[in-house]
């Protein structure tokens, strides 16, 4: 018998996809037509930032370039030297998203627990009503006329408790907790644990990636609004403006959002310095929360 023979680790074997020459020929027009989409959405923003960091009289001069042309950081200085709005907007917009982001996903967990369970009674006809008002919403005007009624016009509530239950944040939330295991409810039920401690050290932890994707939704939602504090805030309390809100109008008109004059006009490299303010915190987040966005999508959208 030959002793010699050598033998093969099946661990370090390399498994190879063969691939048909079709398939290589979708993957390489894939990543052609996706690197081309992926040029076309980075070139504007990159021009912004560009303009940002150019001279206002070299801006004028040549115009949107991928080189910034008389760099300089003058736009940004003057910004935040104009006045207080941009300060005041910028601690606005934070707490807006802080404060909605985590009021909105503890509202759509706590629904989506009960909604999970099939002993649940109701919850038949509350998912009918959750789906329904997935599909059909109020409208503007009896949003706002409910608004002024209920008293929380200037007011942030204004903003934080209409959405606060998204219904198709709670049916992705509902599809993953349907995923976890009866049994870990059950055990930590017969040592004595109620729904709540059950729903904080069983479902969140093990819901992370859905959760954190749903989350990265709803705080990018709240950074970027603009229409609803616009709608909600009168002339008296434009302190209160997110940064969004107060790019808006500075791209609109050259005026002061606080009111009042301001002895002279925001430079278009001030405007452009402002869209690069308002869109940086969100483009600094993503990178951190792409493995929960990419994972939770997925996990929460198959899981049923």
């Amino acid at each position: 018998m030959n002793t010699n023979v050598k033998k093969i680790n099946p661990a370090k074997i390399k498994h190879r996809t063969i691939r048909s020459k079709k398939e290589k020929a979708f993957n390489v027009c894939n990543i052609i037509i996706l690197s081309l989409l992926g040029i076309c959405f980075v070139l504007p923003y990159l021009f912004i930032l560009s303009a940002s960091l150019m001279s206002e009289g070299e801006y004028l001069a040549r115009g949107y370039s991928l080189i910034p042309y008389g760099f300089t950081f003058d736009a940004y200085v003057q910004l935040f030297k104009y006045d207080t709005t941009i300060l005041k907007s910028l601690g606005c917009s934070i707490f807006l998203t802080v404060t909605g982001t985590i009021l909105h996903t503890s509202v759509n967990v706590l629904a989506a627990y009960p909604l999970s369970k099939p002993k649940f009674v109701g919850k038949n006809v509350l998912m009918k009503i959750l789906i329904f008002a997935m599909l059909f919403s109020g409208g503007l005007i009896p949003t706002y006329i409910l608004i002024v009624n209920m008293g929380l016009k200037n007011n942030w509530l204004a903003l934080l408790l209409p959405g606060a239950l998204s219904p198709w944040t709670c049916i992705m939330i509902r599809s993953f907790f349907l995923s976890v295991p009866p049994s870990l409810e059950e055990a930590m039920k017969m040592d004595g644990a109620n729904n709540l401690t059950v729903l904080l050290h069983v479902y969140v932890p093990m819901s992370v990636p859905v959760i954190a994707s749903q989350m990265m939704f709803m705080a990018v939602g709240f950074w970027s609004s603009w229409s609803g504090p616009l709608l909600y805030f009168d002339h008296n309390h434009r302190d209160m403006l997110p940064l969004a809100a107060v790019l808006q109008q500075m791209l609109q008109k050259n005026v002061n959002p606080s009111g009042g004059s301001v002895g002279g006009d925001y430079s278009e490299t001030m405007k452009m310095a402002m869209v690069v303010i308002s869109t940086l915190p969100v483009i600094a987040a993503y990178p951190f929360m792409q493995k929960y966005f990419i994972s939770g999508m997925m996990l929460g959208s198959v899981k049923e």
